[in-house]
C-alpha cells in the first residue's frame, strides 16, 4: 500500500506539520507495510524527522494560493501552480499511490496533479485562514473551496467549527469529515518546575492573527498590578516583521526583564515545564494543538472565546475564555490564575478532560478508515 503526503512547507514549526509528523509516525507503528512518501517543498528541517519513517521523498515547490497580499499577476501565479502540478503528477506515476494526501488548503499543486493522474486525493485541513485578515485566496474562497471540492475524495477537518465553516461548499456534505487528530506529546518528558513567580507561555506563529501584542498589552497591566510573572513567547522567526515589532514593544513597555521572545523549538517540553499558564489570543483557529498539549499535561488554558476554542475550553472549569481586543479582562484572568488553589483544581480539570482523548491508535484508525485503505 502506497501513500503519498504533501507538506507546503520545509520545517516542522506548526500544528499541522506537528500533526503530520503524528500521524505518519502512527501510520508506520500500526501499519507497518505501508509504504509512505512525502513531497517537501523545499528543503528542511522537517525531512530529518520523518525520513526514520517514510519510503522516500521528493522536492517540488508547491506554490501557495493563499497568499499575504493578493497578487497582481494571477495568470503567472496559475502557471506556476500548474507547471509543479505537472512536475509532482510526474512522481506521482513513479510511485502509484492508493491515496494522496494534502496536509493543509495553502496549495492545490497537489490535488490538482492527483485529478490530472486519476489518483484518489484526500484533503487534509488545519486552517480557517480567510478569517485572519492576515492571509487573503488569491481568488474569492467560494471559487477556491468550489476547486477544493473537485479534487477531493474526502475533506478532513480538525473540528466541529471547520466542519461547519466548510461543509457549505461542498456539494456533499458527507464527503467532508471531522476527525480527532492526536497529540504526540511524550507526557514522562513533563516535570514541573516551581516557579517563584507566575509563568506563562504563547507558543505559535508570529503574525496579527495569533496577536501576541496583545498579550504583551496585558502584561503592562499586570506590571502595573505588582504581580510577579514572566511570559515566553515562542516560535519567533528571523527576517519577520512581526517579530521586531513585538520585541520593539517589549522595549517600550519596559518588559525586557519579564517577557522574552525565543525562537521556533522542536523540544516545546523545556517550556512546559516551567509553565502554570498557556495563553492564546488568536482571532481565528481550526483547533490549535497548543491547546490539547498543555491539557494533556494539565495547564490551564486562558484563550479568546471563539468557536475552536470553546470546543476545548469550558469557561471557568479547565480555562478561562476572555473577548479578544478585551485587555483588561485577559489581565484580569491571568490574575485570577495567579491563585494557586485554583489554578491547582483548573490543572486537575484540564487532565480529566483530555482522558482517553486524541490518542494515536483513534487517529491513525480512523485516517485510514476514511481513505479506504482498511
Amino acid at each position: 500500500m502506497n501513500i503519498v503526503f504533501s507538506s507546503h512547507i520545509e520545517n516542522s514549526q506548526g500544528g499541522a506539520q506537528r500533526c503530520l509528523l503524528d500521524l505518519i509516525k502512527g501510520i508506520k507503528d500500526k501499519y507497518p507495510q505501508c509504504n509512505i512518501y512525502v513531497i517537501f517543498p523545499a528543503e528542511g528541517d522537517f525531512i530529518e524527522l520523518l525520513e526514520p519513517y517514510i519510503s522516500g521523498y521528493t522536492i517540488i515547490k508547491q506554490p501557495w494560493w493563499l497568499v499575504t497580499s493578493t497578487p497582481k499577476k494571477r495568470i503567472e501565479l496559475f502557471l506556476r501552480i500548474l507547471k509543479y502540478s505537472r512536475k509532482t503528477l510526474a512522481y506521482l506515476k513513479r510511485i502509484h499511490p492508493d491515496i494522496v494526501v494534502t496536509n493543509t488548503i495553502t496549495s492545490p499543486v497537489v490535488a490538482i496533479a492527483s485529478k490530472l493522474g486519476g489518483y484518489k486525493h484526500l484533503w487534509f485541513i488545519h486552517e480557517m485562514p480567510i478569517h485572519t485578515g492576515f492571509y487573503t485566496f488569491v481568488l474569492k474562497e467560494k471559487i477556491i473551496m468550489h476547486l477544493v471540492d473537485k479534487t477531493a475524495y474526502r475533506i478532513l477537518v480538525v473540528s466541529d467549527s471547520a466542519k461547519n465553516y466548510y461543509r457549505r461548499f461542498i456539494t456533499r456534505k458527507n464527503r467532508i469529515q471531522k476527525i480527532e487528530v492526536t497529540v504526540g506529546i511524550n507526557l514522562n518528558q513533563f516535570r514541573k518546575e516551581k516557579n517563584p513567580y507566575l509563568t506563562m507561555l504563547f507558543v505559535g506563529n508570529f503574525d496579527t492573527n495569533k496577536n501576541q501584542e496583545e498579550a504583551i498589552n496585558a502584561c503592562k497591566l499586570l506590571k502595573e498590578r505588582d504581580i510577579d510573572f514572566y511570559l515566553y513567547l515562542v516560535g519567533a522567526t528571523e527576517g519577520n516583521p512581526y517579530v521586531e515589532f513585538i520585541r520593539k514593544k517589549i522595549e517600550n513597555s519596559q518588559l525586557e526583564n519579564m517577557v522574552s521572545v525565543e525562537g521556533f523549538t522542536n523540544d516545546i517540553m523545556i517550556y512546559y515545564n516551567k509553565t502554570d499558564i498557556l495563553l492564546l489570543c488568536s482571532a481565528t483557529e481550526a483547533k490549535p494543538r497548543v491547546i490539547i498539549e498543555a491539557q494533556k499535561i494539565g495547564i490551564p488554558v486562558i484563550a479568546t472565546d471563539i468557536d475552536a476554542h470553546r470546543e476545548l475550553i469550558k469557561d471557568g472549569y479547565n480555562g478561562i475564555l476572555y473577548k479578544r481586543g478585551n485587555v483588561e479582562e485577559m489581565a484580569d484572568s491571568i490574575q485570577r490564575l495567579n491563585d494557586d488553589k485554583l489554578r491547582i483544581e483548573m490543572s486537575e480539570n484540564a487532565l480529566a478532560t483530555m482522558k482517553g482523548r486524541y490518542e494515536i491508535n483513534q487517529f491513525v484508525d480512523e485516517f485510514m478508515k476514511v481513505g479506504n485503505l482498511i
